[in-house]
Formats: structure tokens, sequence, C-alpha cells
């Protein structure tokens, strides 16, 4: 069956009793004819492509397409490495872009969105037997996935080695890693720092603000293990939530003021965790991350998984959450709230991503496609804030 759900070529040929070797036969001829159509256009019947709406994962974060194929070098993209499962970032042998016009392949649910040329190679296997390791994934054409259900490969089976840090130095001193990881997850989420230019009247202030509960005990608790002299305010709401008490830890300390002013920023939208915490290891990618979801997210319990939901008013920081997720092997996608200016990144476990055959179909395409080459010969990219891992373009050689 077509991705329509339609009879394909091939159902039609056979329903009206054309031999097996007449078909092979067809089907080469087919074959060859996209060759030429493509080779006249010189494009290589092996680059395998994606919209230009689509973003690639960098070295340096999330990067649309074209914002990538301007780049001259030095940027690496992330890639995964199919023996092995883990994520390596390599740089790119090839890239490619082009002008396309004609039917692409759009595979799309609440789990993923990619359209993609029909020639891309997706990383599938079939329903049966796919949670058996000795059933390997395989590279499919897109145009090709005609079963009733596909299981192709997604975020949770993935590992992450990264840097191992001890200590992170600001200034003169030296803080335990895990601890600093620990405060930066707790002050980006909840956390606001006296502002450039008013430091003689208040101070080089820092600030984090929390209810009163366990979560208010572990802020002080980090407080203490960074070696800071903090002090604790109550603070009313107003109007309606003038009921509402909140706590407020303060310190002052110029050196991680000016570290933060630099590395992190000012203001909720404008908030940003610097590359060297994004490439830590798993150990400390956990600490942060769950400081992250305590501060400013959610946890959902349900029967079969847990969930999880991070609300940010700055979208880089919620780019930056959904690789965090992606290296600690999570499913994550980035939504924007419109009512509340809010972006939400939706996080759960998903080893794989089922795809029904009613979840593709074609699309009329006029526009550029881009692809790169990695050594190994996969990408991770997204298309309306949903993860897509699926093969490269090899080169055409």
């Amino acid at each position: 069956m077509s991705p329509t759900g339609k009879p394909g070529r091939e159902q039609k040929m056979r329903a009206i009793g054309v031999p097996d070797e007449l078909w092979d036969e067809a089907d080469e001829v087919a074959k060859l004819v996209r060759l030429l159509i493509l080779g006249s256009h010189g494009i290589p019947e092996s680059w395998f492509c994606h919209s230009q709406d689509t973003e690639i994962l960098t070295d340096h974060g999330w990067m649309s397409f074209p914002e990538f194929e301007k780049e001259n070098g030095g940027i690496m993209v992330a890639t995964i490495n199919l023996k092995s499962g883990s994520i390596e970032f390599q740089s790119p042998v090839q890239k490619m872009e082009y002008e396309y016009q004609g039917d692409m392949i759009l595979i799309e649910n609440r789990n993923i969105d990619c359209l993609v040329t029909p020639n891309h190679r997706m990383i599938s296997k079939s329903t049966k037997g796919w949670r058996k390791k000795s059933v390997d994934w395989r590279f499919e054409r897109a145009d090709e996935i005609t079963r009733a259900r596909t299981h192709l490969y997604g975020p949770s089976l993935t590992s992450w080695s990264g840097r191992k840090y001890h200590t992170v130095k600001i200034g003169g001193r030296n803080f335990d890693a895990k601890v600093f990881f620990n405060f930066i997850g707790w002050f980006v989420t909840e956390g606001w720092v006296s502002r450039k230019g008013k430091e003689k009247k208040v101070g080089y202030f820092i600030a984090i603000a929390q209810n009163p509960g366990p979560k208010a005990d572990e802020i002080a608790s980090c407080l203490d293990a960074l070696g800071v002299k903090w002090t604790v305010n109550v603070r009313h709401g107003q109007g309606k939530y003038s009921d509402h008490k909140n706590l407020c830890f303060r310190f002052c300390d110029r050196e991680i003021w000016s570290w933060i002013h630099e590395h992190i920023g000012f203001g909720s939208e404008n908030k940003v965790l610097p590359r060297f915490m994004l490439d830590a290891d798993v150990s400390l990618l956990s600490i942060l991350f769950e400081a992250m979801i305590d501060g400013d997210g959610s946890r959902m319990h349900g029967k079969k998984r847990t969930s999880k939901t991070y609300y940010s008013k700055s979208k880089l920081l919620s780019d930056q959450m959904q690789e965090l997720a992606l290296k600690l092997g999570y499913n994550a996608q980035v939504g924007f709230i419109g009512r509340d200016s809010l972006y939400a990144v939706y996080i759960c476990r998903r080893f794989c991503v089922t795809v029904k055959r009613g979840y593709l179909s074609k699309k009329k395409y006029d526009g550029k496609v881009y692809c790169a080459r990695i050594p190994n010969g996969t990408l991770v990219t997204r298309r309306n804030g949903k993860l897509c891992i699926s093969g490269n373009s090899d080169g055409g050689d």
C-alpha cells in the first residue's frame, strides 16, 4: 500500500497479473528514470534531504538548515552511533542544498514531525520483534514505509558521555561542580540579580525565590554547600495572592554576579545556559535537569510512564532544555503557549516513535531542501519543535 493508504503501483501491477520478473524489470526502469531526472539537475540519487523549515542540532545548539549551510566551518553536528547508541558530535563531510520541486513525504503525529524527500533514509523496525536486540534497526526509504505500523528510532535508545568536571572556577575560587550545577539549575528558573549600573545602590546581589517547603530547604542546602553567606526574607503576594507567602533567598557576591552577567544574562526572557554545562557528563546534567524541573516544571506520574514539562519565557533556554533532555535519554518537544507567552518542553521516555500508515502522506513542495553527510550516517533534527533521528546523505560516492 502507498503512504496514503491507497493501492500502490506494485499492488496494481500484481492485481492485473503482471509477472514478478516483469515487475522487477519495471522497478529497475523506474529507478533508472529517477536517476536520470535527478542527474539532469546535478543531484546524486544518494542525497536524502529535509525541508527548509527543519532545524539541525549542532555543538552550538539548534540551527536552521539555511543558517547551518552559511557556516564556513568549525560547526559539528549531533549524530547517533547506531552500534553503541551514543550521541556524538562530528564534523560534516559535505553539505547539501538544492532546489526541489515535487512530492515530499510528511511523517507527522504528536511525537514526530518531519518533511523529507521520498528517498530519505529513516531508521526503522517492523512491529514484530522490535523490542528484541537481535532485530537490528535498518535504513528504509521514507516512501517505502508502507506497513500498517512501523517503529522509528527513538531518543531513549541513545546515551551520552560528556565531559567530566570536578570543579567550576569563577574568579579566584573553585566551586564543587555538582553544587554549582545544582545552583545554576535553581537560578535560571527561580533567580534574578541586580541590574548593571545599580551596583552602588543595591550591591551585587543574587536572589532565588521559592515557596516554603522541601524545595526551599533544598535551595538553602545548596547555598550552604556553595559557601556563600545568605539571608532569607518572607514576601507576601498582592491582590488575590495577598495570602500567599514566598521565601526570597539572597546573597551578595561580585564574582558570581559578574559570571552570571557574562554567561547567563539578565531577565527571564534572556537567560541561557553556558555551552560547557550542556557538554557535561550525565551525572552533572541530571543534577541540572532535576533542579530546573523543580524550579519551573511539573511531573506527572502515569500508570505506564512518568512525564515532565518545563516552562520558560526564554526560547533559547527551552531549546537547551530539549537538548539536555535528549542527552539524558528523553524524548522532548518544544511548544509555545500563546496565552501565557511561555515555551513548554514536554518530556518523556520514548524508546521508539510508532508511525501508523495514516501518519504518512505526500505533500507538494517547491523550494530548497538540505542535508549533510556525516561519518556516522545519522542526524538529529527537529521540525515544529519535534525531534527526529534519521539517516543522512551518503554523498553520492
